[in-house]
């Protein structure tokens, strides 16, 4: 009987035997079929067990070789499981793996095989076909190659058969995107490879490409970061060598090494452009290889056309990886070997200095990354040169700055104890000898014009040297700005300073349409206006004999100075105007000459912080620093002492600041001083305003914390300053106490009332003006005695503003 399964297809034959005739009954042969299908069902329940066992088994030992991707990186390992995997699934007797590189197109040398199931995995040389055979086929096809007998196929190597392998499977290993190698399977004896085996050898090949590929990538990524590192080196070791040196060519023979070790260039050379002039030096540098000293030498490059044109111009890289294909080459460059060439532009924002090349000797592609490290060097060598030539510049700018600066001191000194017009006659003699007179003597005379606002003219209030002709003075001495009150409807060069708020540099007078004819000696002239706050009080003018006599320098140094000047006149008139009454006594006095002298000090810092500042090359944190040191004098400030008048002691000050923020920043700056000293503010008065202005408050706190200070620098026990706030009805009370030696008791009576001399030369003034200016501001000073603790304690009230009362009209 037929044994069928649940398809009915046949599974086996069941026989029934006796040794005698017999008839089968209906009932016998029924009973046999019923055993015959039962037979079927058994067999086929087996081979449905085995199938699955076998599948179970299949998965489980792919999954470990799925596994063993995630917990190692060691390719050889991972690849030895796979193989391993493989001898458990199909049962060869030999595995190998060739390596493909798809970049060039070609096998490695290096491979790896292993003889058998718990053999090891082993390295070796391989001598496969390149471009040729079953193993090429399989890369270009991505298709597995079956081989069940070896010695029936004419295109097996004979090699082949000498290692006895009889039959073989062979397998792309297709990565994400591209075949990374083969994968081999052999046996001893014809063997047919069933469909099993390839779909298993597929899944397999699959976890094999997977990790060659992943370690292809991290070798790669490893590389790729070395090669950055190196890079990234070799640029900082050239951005670092522009600090080092301020010579042009030791910074630029860096750049041109850097560049051939970057990119392995055999030679390099810089060309440089006058953008001005829109034409290449003669002049060029160059280096022959590395290692190579740099060369200047004469350069023949094409003007206005060429390849070193076009680049500068269209501010882009050029790339010729073959200078033989490319008709822009010149047969110079050609015939010194130069068969691959590239140019990068030297640029920044303010346009082309010049054009890098590298050259290499034999063809060659550039790559992004290389073209990115010539564009730094090239950025860089930029900066060096534009370092060169802002250098040449400061050198020449730096006699006239030297000049200006002393000037300035000059002027300055003028601006105390002289008038008006004393003041005057320095600046321009300053002005003429000092700036004008740096590279030679170039200003014949100089004039100051004051504008008279009700007549709108300008008037010549100096002269410099006194002995000019006065008949040429007389000609100028009043400049009408209205062309139609002048007899030649002109306004001469300084009335056009004065208009135009501009400095104007006149060359040559002849060609001015502006100029009055005063003197025939007059080649050419330099008038620049005086500017107080925005608003025109004259103008400083400078004339010399010979053409072309001043340039942009003595402008901007001029400028320098005439705006020193315009600060020590606005001084000197402040200086003639500066009165005080008797009413206020000797205190009053007193203070009004440390306002003075305060105002004085910070006017003389702040000006020479203004000099500096101009320099235009000067460094971004320097101009910084000048910026704080500016705010910081102009903090120093003083303004007038408020007098209590008779009969008006109710009205005070409009000014006002806010009590604890003036005595908390009083005490950050000197806290940043005296480390050593611990301080410990208790105020109790935000948003308070009192009836002073914040300087002199300020400046009390000050004074305050250097006396406390002075007396903490006797003892040798921790050092503390406690200060302290309050609201007491209509006033403001703040406490100041140290934890030093105290008063002492014979001068405590004294304090406030007159001067207490030092013994270290102080000529102890300053509490004496302390509690003046608080008495004028309409408050009130006292010591606290404390017998608990020693040390000094001072407190002081004073009102609270009040905008209503502030206010009012005297």
């Amino acid at each position: 009987w037929v044994c069928r399964g649940s398809g009915e297809h046949a599974l086996g034959l069941l026989f029934v035997n006796f040794l005698e005739a017999h008839y089968f009954s209906d009932s016998e042969l029924e009973a046999v079929n019923l055993f015959a299908k039962q037979a079927a069902i058994a067999i086929e329940n087996a081979r449905l067990y085995e199938n699955l066992a076998l599948r179970l088994e299949e998965s489980s030992t792919l999954q470990k070789v799925g596994t063993s991707l995630t917990d190692t990186r060691d390719l050889n390992l991972v690849l030895d499981r796979v193989l391993q995997a493989a001898f458990e699934l199909i049962h060869a007797d030999e595995a190998n793996i060739l390596f493909y590189d798809e970049g060039k197109d070609e096998f490695r040398v290096d491979a790896l095989m292993s003889r058998g199931i718990g053999l090891p995995l082993q390295s070796y040389q391989t001598r496969t076909r390149q471009h040729d055979g079953y193993t090429y086929e399989i890369i270009k096809s991505k298709k597995h190659v079956s081989i069940p007998d070896t010695t029936l196929d004419p295109r097996i190597n004979p090699v082949t058969l000498q290692k006895g392998r009889r039959a073989a499977v062979g397998v792309p290993l297709i990565g994400r995107e591209s075949p990374v190698g083969v994968l081999w399977m052999h046996w001893k004896t014809p063997h047919q490879i069933s469909e099993r085996d390839e779909r298993l050898l597929t899944a397999i090949a699959g976890q094999a490409a997977v990790s060659i590929e992943n370690a292809n990538l991290f070798d790669q990524l490893k590389a790729e970061n070395v090669r950055r590192n190196e890079e990234s080196q070799a640029l900082q070791r050239v951005g670092i060598s522009l600090t080092e040196s301020i010579e042009l060519q030791e910074v630029l023979q860096r750049v041109l090494q850097a560049a051939l070790e970057l990119v392995h260039g055999d030679e390099d050379s810089i060309l440089f452009y006058d953008e001005a002039r829109d034409e290449f030096d003669s002049n060029a540098l160059m280096c022959a290889g590395l290692v190579q000293p740099l060369q200047t030498y004469q350069t023949r490059v094409r003007q206005r056309k060429g390849l070193a044109y076009q680049i500068v111009k269209e501010r882009e890289p050029v790339f010729i990886p073959d200078t033989l294909l490319d008709p822009r080459i010149s047969q110079v460059a050609i015939d010194k070997g130069r068969r691959a060439t590239v140019g990068v532009p030297l640029l920044d924002h303010d346009g082309p200095v010049g054009v890098l090349w590298v050259n290499w000797k034999a063809t060659r592609q550039v790559s992004s990354s290389e073209a990115s490290l010539l564009t730094a060097l090239a950025s860089q060598a930029t900066v060096a040169i534009k370092g060169a030539k802002r250098y040449e510049e400061i050198q020449r700018k730096t006699a006239h700055l030297e000049a200006v600066h002393e000037a300035g001191k000059v002027i300055s000194a003028a601006s105390v104890g002289l008038d008006r017009q004393q003041v005057l006659d320095r600046i321009l003699e300053q002005a003429i000898e000092c700036v004008t007179g740096v590279d030679g003597s170039k200003a014949s005379v100089g004039t100051i014009q004051l504008l008279e606002e009700e007549t709108n003219e300008l008037v010549v209030k100096s002269v410099f040297p006194q002995e000019y002709p006065q008949r040429s003075i007389e000609k100028f001495d009043h400049i009408f700005l209205d062309p139609k009150k002048t007899q030649t409807a002109r306004i001469g060069v300084t009335g056009r300073a004065v208009l135009t708020r501009q400095a104007q540099l006149v060359p040559d007078v002849s060609q001015d349409e502006d100029y009055i004819v005063h003197n025939e000696d007059t080649k050419s002239e330099l008038a620049i206006p005086l500017l107080d706050n925005g608003k025109v009080i004259g103008v400083m003018d400078v004339e010399s004999s010979e053409l072309n006599a001043f340039d942009e320098l003595d402008k901007d140094s001029l400028s320098l100075l005439v705006d020193l000047a315009v600060v020590a006149l606005r001084n000197a008139e402040q200086a003639e105007q500066l009165t005080r009454s008797n009413a206020v006594g000797l205190m009053g006095a007193w203070g009004a000459e440390i306002v003075h002298d305060v105002n004085r000090e910070v006017g003389y810092i702040r000006r020479e912080v203004y000099l500096l500042g101009q320099q235009p090359e000067l460094p971004a944190e320097v101009r910084d620093g000048l910026s704080v040191i500016d705010k910081f004098a102009e903090h120093l400030g003083l303004p007038e002492i408020p007098e209590r008048l008779p009969g008006f002691e109710s009205i005070v000050t409009p000014a006002s600041c806010q009590i604890d923020s003036t005595i908390h920043a009083a005490m950050q700056a000197y806290r940043s001083g005296h480390p050593s000293i611990s301080f410990q503010p208790e105020l109790g008065c935000p948003g308070i305003r009192v009836a002073m202005h914040e300087r002199f408050l300020f400046s009390i706190v000050r004074n305050l914390l250097r006396n406390a200070g002075f007396a903490l620098d006797r003892i040798l026990t921790e050092k503390t300053i406690l200060i302290r706030s309050h609201v007491e009805g209509p006033m403001a009370v703040f406490e100041i106490e140290d934890s030093g030696p105290g008063l002492r008791p014979k001068i405590t009576p004294l304090l406030f009332k007159q001067p207490i001399p030092h013994d270290d030369g102080r000529k102890g003034r300053g509490l004496l003006l302390v509690g003046f200016i608080v008495e004028q501001h309409g408050g009130k000073i006292e010591i606290v005695q404390n017998n608990k603790r020693m040390g000094a304690c001072f407190r002081f009230w004073l009102p609270i503003f009040t905008p209503a009362v502030n206010t009012a009209e005297v």
